[in-house]
């Protein structure tokens, strides 16, 4: 990372210099013809050299509307003097056709000026990605969208409430250094670190050998309308292992048919107290898995009795399990524990058992979370909560039998991103001294590694730049790959180096169009990261390549 830094800010001092905007060139301009006659007569008595009321010395102010500042004030004038707000009440009050001659005079100037300066340099600023469009492109460029890059950046300034104004996302040492850092960890991640695929497995993890779904069996003594309830199909087994009984929890191996119609029917939302995810279930990688779910709605009958309460139909009776009328909406979360929940999908669980599949991406470590989302959600109260959900037929409810996993799966090997690096450049395993005991790494194998580079470099530029790619872009990170080879670094090594430097260039980084009217590349630029948050995809480059 450090050599990247330090070969980047090296090699390539000469692109950081235009992130910054070029000066406008100085348009002349003085004020329009009797204004200062105006200002004397109307306005200096508060806003003078002496008074100098909010900090306004109109006296003293030039007529500089090239400067943005100069521009922003004259504008402030217009606006107060137009709106009447100056010269205050209490001031006289100049004559309608005075005020209309200075009002038109003072706003065509400053139209023409804007005019010009628009001819000049066009609407638009250059301005740099704010950290949710650098996470977007860099997954998509990458065919990772599991890559969480946003929170290793820092926050992205505001201007007028939008994270996406070129005046506000300036470009500071520090940015420099953590997109530096960013680029790097981004791109090793896409790398392949085994010659052959990471195996795909399809593994059945059954509600009732969940700890967190067994737990809130037995938790709410005093609550039966947040507990779960063991059932087998729809027969209850509440009696046996809930807060009335005692028995430990059968996993049913000995009945493979029993085992499939074990679950747990949840009839409350999750909170704090009462989290149940699949606990047995970790990703082994981030990447891309399919997800299926046996499911079911159902009912809870309602209680008619119980001590010191007449009628208590809004209790469930745990013990009366039936089939529901009804589907019941699900959301699947994936899960950092503790409780750091990203949304992945949702689906409707069947008044049937059966199986809902899915797919989704998973960070490496992630869990599953499901939960019904439509039913109420409270935490611990002083006295009992009613749901209500409840009527005086029964509860809703949702049981969960068993949740599959298959993946990590891919469509090819080395991934995209790998492949987008590499391309057909074949991997090795290598011995590397690592103490008492050697380690085995992958590495890339080059047998030209300055035609290699010359090759992979130009076709990664071709897809990470949003406009076409000229020789010149390609000779601003040849040296940086020369460099970190000469230093000693593998050719993979230094083929990253050479790739952070371009995705922290200002061509990547940065939204940017020439004065004048957008060509058709800049138009797909801008279309898309209106729309889409990220970079033109393939089809949308191919339109503007195409006029």
């Amino acid at each position: 990372m450090r050599l990247a830094l330090v070969l980047y800010c090296a090699a390539l001092a000469g692109i950081i210099g235009p992130l910054a905007c070029a000066a406008v060139p100085l348009l002349p301009g003085s004020l329009p013809a009797g204004a200062r006659e105006f200002i004397e007569a109307h306005c200096a008595s508060c806003h003078d050299d002496v008074e100098k009321k909010s900090g306004l010395d109109l006296t003293a102010l030039g007529f500089q509307p090239d400067k943005p500042e100069n521009f922003a004030t004259w504008v402030k004038v217009f606006d107060r003097v137009s709106s009447g707000e100056m010269p205050p009440k209490k001031k006289p009050r100049p004559e309608a056709s005075e005020l209309a001659e200075f009002t038109g005079k003072l706003s065509e100037s400053l139209i023409g000026h804007e005019q010009a300066r628009r001819a000049l340099n066009g609407r638009a600023t250059r301005r740099r990605l704010n950290r949710y469009e650098y996470e977007n492109v860099v997954r998509d460029l990458l065919g990772a969208p599991w890559l969480q890059l946003k929170t290793k950046l820092p926050e992205d300034p505001e201007a007028h409430h939008f994270n996406k104004i070129g005046e506000a996302l300036d470009v500071s040492h520090m940015q420099m250094s953590k997109y530096l850092e960013v680029a790097e960890f981004a791109l090793r991640d896409v790398m392949a670190k085994q010659i052959s695929p990471p195996a795909t497995t399809t593994t059945r993890y059954y509600a009732r050998e969940q700890k967190t779904f067994l737990a809130n069996t037995r938790k709410f003594t005093n609550e039966q309308e947040r507990m779960v309830i063991p059932v087998l199909g729809f027969q209850s087994q509440y009696e046996l292992y809930g807060r009335h009984g005692n028995a430990p929890m059968k996993r049913e191996d000995n009945d493979p048919a029993q085992r499939e119609l074990a679950a747990f029917v949840e009839i409350a939302s999750q909170f704090p107290s009462y989290y149940m995810w699949f606990d047995s279930f970790t990703a082994p990688l981030a990447g891309r898995y399919k997800l299926r779910f046996k499911t079911f709605s159902a009912w809870i009958g309602p209680s008619n009795s119980e001590p010191g309460l007449p009628t208590a139909w809004w209790v469930p009776d745990l013990s009366n399990v039936m089939p529901s009328k009804r589907q019941e909406p699900v959301t699947v979360y994936a899960e950092t524990v503790p409780h750091l929940y990203r949304w992945i999908g949702k689906f409707d669980a069947p008044i049937e058992p059966s199986v809902q599949e899915m797919e989704a991406v998973l960070l490496k470590g992630e869990t599953i979370h499901p939960d019904c989302g439509r039913f109420f959600r409270a935490d611990f109260l002083p006295k009992r909560y009613r749901n209500p959900l409840a009527t005086k037929e029964g509860s809703p409810g949702v049981g969960f039998q068993w949740m599959e996993v298959e993946g990590p799966i891919y469509d090819e090997w080395p991934s995209a991103g790998h492949r987008l690096l590499f391309g057909d450049l074949p991997l090795a395993e290598v011995n590397v001294a690592d103490g008492p005991k050697p380690k085995t790494k992958i590495e890339v194998v080059s047998t030209e590694p300055s035609k290699d580079a010359a090759r992979l470099l130009e076709n990664f530029l071709a897809r990470a730049y949003r406009h076409p790619v000229s020789a010149r872009d390609l000779q601003r990170f040849l040296p940086v790959f020369e460099s970190a080879l000469k230093a000693g670094g593998a050719f993979a090594d230094a083929m990253i180096t050479a790739y952070t430097a371009a995705l922290c260039s200002p061509q990547f980084l940065t939204v940017q169009a020439k004065p004048g009217p957008l060509d058709d590349h800049a138009l797909a630029e801008r279309l898309a990261f209106f729309l889409q948050n990220t970079a033109p995809d393939a089809e949308l480059r191919a339109l503007a390549a195409a006029g």
